[in-house]
């Protein structure tokens, strides 16, 4: 039976007590040990503490979205476990890790060994892959629930390719509601291996060599892919990573000791603590403390003191992992103590960010910056809620604190498609856009109403199986920028408005409504599909290229109009959904760029071209040669002027008893948020009279009241310009 003894002690509500052994195992499994993640409350790495392990930096990670901590006891892992994380599923509720350096680390693996330990439990497998812990795609690693093979199995890549368990986990998409005790390894030059509960069950053949994916390398990834999202769902505990290949009696003293309740912390020794103050030697040497002085010689050596200053003791700054001998931590300019890791401001002395986190927000703001020079929102991107980002705001001469204060937007380039769909001449579409050349109507296509009277008609696609409607754009995906060959090196921004009708399930596949597609005969080539895909948790938008995709990028709801935007900028693949960008990764132009594009299909179910087709409406289909900015696709996703889309003055009212000469009122077709010109004539010639130029359309319908603006004439001619 093992002995064990407390390490470290809990500050206020903080994670529970983490055991270590107070001999070392028999097999030294400490050797080589790079980091190690209790997931006791917080996502802290204690492998460089440890004596004999071979962490050389504490890679502690920072959790991100929804993710929380759940007590083991309560899920059959044991007490012995303390707590595990609970990852939700969804963009962005992952755990993520820096590298620490831009060469081979504790992170970095290239060129190098690696063992992967981790502990998980599926709360729901989605219909495609889930990531567990990675550094990337390619040949570099990660361990994975494997696509959408159904029963469940899982896979590792780690320099050969990805290998698969023989056995299975249950079937989607609850699996089989059981812990299970995963470890990979990699011999570098030599082979993978997989093991499950203590079982080898794949090998991949050599030589293995891990190599940095290029993508989102300098960040590991607990509970999604860096380069892909594939955010897991479920639980994660004991996470461990080695500078070794562990071998199978090792695995099996892991997973032994995990079943009797016992975590990896009891079978590798206690970190030393010569005086017993509760900070380990390994702490207190890297900070310049006197591991042999538990504070009766100087105060700042021991657990109360507070050599930086900062109104933390050192076992406070121990606990939430800043730095003793440095009042600020992250160099955000607040320091330590002010920074309560609320996610909620309060004021300068509770600023609710984290004190390793220089920029809470991500919006190239500093924390300190924020508060003492904007006094803008440390914690929130958009501080007044106006849809730019503080960042954006500052830059662009506007007040991050005031909604109605706004930075000016970069005139939008003329889009090389642009299909309104409110001209109907039997199967021609007419293009707004600078090609010029007009689409072509296939299969069962029809036109309906758009969203309201401002878009006039809309494109209205089925799913028959037979007679699949779509778009013939007439233009591959060189000529709309798309493909590295063409002028824009393969930049783009391609958007729509869509309303779909719902999951319909084509050929096995359900869920797939592709917006942007293409034709590739009877070949299944890798080509584009952008559009809506069914997920575990909800019908996603999904950024497709074939190999180069973008997973799980927002739920978008039948039946509502949304407005959905995907674009490439030159190093990443990004997704927006009404305006606003809810995905990024790291991405590559357009493969199989000569295809045909096409508008409300994929293009993947031979003979019918238009496979996985779209069931619903589709509206203002609009591709730019161009990464838009977050700003410019919102200015984009309002019909242009003169596109036909409906701008029409509805009403016209006079009262002459109003005023000293009488009052207008005016109601016109508008879109939510769109910006509008009132203009008037005399002579119907000259509309350089202006009423009001900056009008902020409603939904549907503005109604605009004003006085009689020229009482000396008989006739007033009206016009209303979409800004």
């Amino acid at each position: 039976m093992n002995t064990h003894k407390t390490f470290g002690r809990t500050l206020g509500a903080c994670a529970g007590l983490l055991l270590f052994t107070s001999a070392t195992a028999s097999a030294q499994i400490e050797n080589g040990l790079l980091n190690y993640w209790p997931m006791d409350g917080d996502a802290k790495d204690f492998a460089a503490l440890v004596p004999g392990s071979g962490g050389t930096t504490p890679d502690n990670g920072n959790i991100n979205g929804s993710v929380t901590f759940t007590d083991a006891a309560s899920d059959g892992l044991g007490a012995g476990f303390g707590q595990f994380g609970n990852f939700p599923g969804g963009q962005g509720n992952n755990i993520t890790v820096p590298d620490p350096s831009a060469t081979t680390d504790d992170i970095d693996r290239t060129g190098a060994d690696l063992s992967i330990s981790v502990w998980v439990k599926a709360n729901q497998w989605s219909a495609s892959w889930q990531a567990i812990i990675a550094h990337g795609e390619g040949s570099d690693y990660r361990v994975a629930r494997r696509s959408d093979l159904d029963p469940v199995t899982f896979s590792y890549a780690g320099g050969t390719g990805d290998i698969e368990t023989i056995t299975s986990y249950g079937a989607a998409p609850a699996g089989d509601g059981n812990w299970h005790h995963i470890v990979a390894t990699t011999t570098n030059g030599g082979a993978t291996q997989l093991y499950v509960d203590g079982v080898l069950e794949a090998t991949g053949a050599g030589p293995a060599t891990i190599a940095a994916s290029g993508g989102n390398n300098n960040v590991l990834c607990i509970g999604c892919n860096p380069d892909n999202g594939r955010e897991f769902n479920g639980f994660i505990d004991d996470v461990a990573m080695w500078d070794r290949a562990l071998t199978a009696a090792e695995v099996s003293e892991i997973y032994d000791a995990g079943v009797a309740g016992e975590p990896l912390s009891t079978l590798i020794p206690a970190p030393t603590d010569s005086d017993g103050d509760g900070l380990p030697n390994a702490w207190e040497e890297r900070y310049g403390l006197d591991p042999d002085d538990d504070g009766s010689t100087d105060i700042n050596n021991g657990p109360d003191g507070d050599p930086d200053s900062d109104n933390l003791t050192n076992l406070e700054e121990f606990n939430i992992n800043t730095l003793p001998n440095d009042n600020d931590s992250d160099d955000d300019g607040l320091t330590d103590d002010v920074e309560t890791n609320t996610s909620s401001f309060v004021d300068i002395t509770n600023t609710g960010t984290d004190p390793l986190v220089a920029d809470s927000d991500g919006d190239s703001l500093s924390d300190g910056d924020e508060v003492d020079v904007h006094m803008s929102d440390p914690n929130s991107v958009d501080s007044d809620g106006d849809l730019f980002d503080d960042n954006e705001e500052i830059d662009g001469g506007s007040d991050p604190n005031d909604p109605n204060s706004t930075p000016a937007v970069p005139e939008l380039p003329e889009p090389l498609l642009y299909y309104s769909f409110n001209v109907e001449n039997g199967t021609e579409v007419e293009n707004l856009g600078s090609l010029g050349t007009p689409g072509v109507l296939q299969g069962g296509a029809a036109y309906g109403e758009g969203q309201d009277a401002s878009f006039g008609n809309a494109f209205v696609g089925n799913r028959t199986g037979a007679n699949d409607a779509y778009v013939q754009t007439g233009f591959s995906g060189i000529d709309l920028g798309l493909g590295a060959s063409s002028t824009t090196g393969g930049v783009y921004t391609a958007m729509a408005w869509i309303n779909w009708n719902g999951t319909t399930t084509k050929g096995g596949a359900a869920g797939d409504h592709m917006i942007f597609g293409a034709e590739d005969g009877p070949g299944n080539n890798q080509q584009l599909h952008h559009g809506i895909r069914d997920e575990a948790d909800g019908s996603h938008a999904h950024y497709g290229h074939w190999g180069n995709d973008l997973n799980n990028g927002g739920i978008v709801a039948p039946g509502e109009w949304t407005h959905m935007a995907f674009q490439y900028d030159g190093t990443d693949k990004v997704i927006y959904i009404n305006g606003i960008e809810t995905l990024r990764g790291a991405g590559n132009p357009l493969g199989s760029e000569t295809l045909p594009i096409i508008i409300g299909g994929h293009g993947r179910d031979a003979p019918d071209p238009a496979g996985q087709s779209f069931n619903g409406s589709i509206d203002e289909v609009k591709v730019y040669g161009a990464a838009l900015t977050e700003a410019q696709v919102r200015e984009a996703m309002v019909p242009t002027a003169g596109s036909g889309a409906g701008l029409v003055i509805t009403d016209i009212l006079f009262d002459p008893s109003i005023g000293a000469n009488g009052q207008f009122s005016i109601t016109f077709t508008s879109r939510q948020g769109a910006s509008y010109g009132l203009y008037y004539s005399t002579d119907l010639s000259d509309f350089s009279s202006d009423i009001n130029d900056a009008i902020m359309g409603q939904d549907g319908t503005t109604t605009l009241t004003f006085p009689n603006p020229d009482p000396g004439v008989s006739k007033l001619f009206f016009r209303v310009e979409a800004k």
